[in-house]
């Protein structure tokens, strides 16, 4: 139980960072 929960943890930022970076590359590429 806790391992699936470390794991969801784990995919829940991975992707987070990723969507900051390309919302980041998307205002860098609007300006």
């Amino acid at each position: 139980m806790c391992s699936i929960l470390l794991i969801v943890n784990f995919f829940i930022r991975r992707i987070f960072i990723e969507l900051k970076e390309h919302f980041k590359l998307y205002k860098s590429g609007k300006q």
